[in-house]
């Protein structure tokens, strides 16, 4: 089973730095819950700024 079926993503991913402004750290599980987590996954998402369609904060601190 993958983290999302049990309800986590990965929050900093590699191709979200520009998004996040984070450098990409896979060991930083959020939980979302099993039903956010599917729809994460489903949709193809990488960050939660895309997925809540928020701005892009490439200034936050690294």
């Amino acid at each position: 089973m993958c983290a999302w079926e049990y309800g986590f993503i990965v929050r900093y991913e590699q191709v979200g730095t520009p998004v996040t402004g984070y450098a990409p750290e896979p060991w930083h599980l959020r939980y979302v819950g099993v039903d956010l987590a599917a729809a994460y996954h489903e949709g193809g998402f990488h960050t939660l700024e895309e997925f809540f369609a928020l701005p892009a904060a490439p200034d936050y601190a690294h």
